[in-house]
């Protein structure tokens, strides 16, 4: 999708213009949702940002990365603390499920300033990659 090559080279208002374009045709595409709120927070619009990983909830709630974004917004923005608690425990939940997701959980943990459980997911996840568990 060109929204990911525009982001990945920094061109983020052509980032945004092109995943509305792909979500007016398929307006619950989780990928062209998450992109969108992850272009808005790149330039630091962190209302439209979370305007946009809420809308991923309302139809994806599985979506561990609208969660975890979330969480992160929500802190930058002042929210409650019960608000980001919230939203940190469904993301912790979500993660916890999937092998895979371990790296994911492990980013997200580090963001959060909790590096001690960083490192705990990322050796999980070296452990569970048939890939990487010789090295």
């Amino acid at each position: 999708m060109l929204g990911f090559t525009y982001r990945h080279i920094g061109q983020h208002e052509l980032a945004i213009e092109s995943f509305l374009q792909a979500i007016e045709l398929k307006p619950e595409d989780e990928f062209s949702n998450l992109g969108l709120g992850n272009s808005y927070c790149a330039i630091n619009k962190l209302i439209e940002a979370r305007d946009v990983f809420e809308n991923v909830i309302s139809f994806y709630n599985n979506s561990a990365s609208a969660y975890s974004s979330l969480t992160v917004i929500h802190s930058k923005l002042g929210a409650e603390r019960e608000k980001i608690e919230y939203y940190k425990s469904h993301a912790e939940s979500l993660f916890s499920r999937f092998t895979t997701g371990y790296y994911d959980h492990a980013c997200f943990e580090a963001i959060c300033g909790n590096y001690d459980n960083a490192l705990e997911l990322l050796k999980r996840a070296i452990e569970s990659s048939e890939d990487l568990k010789d090295l």
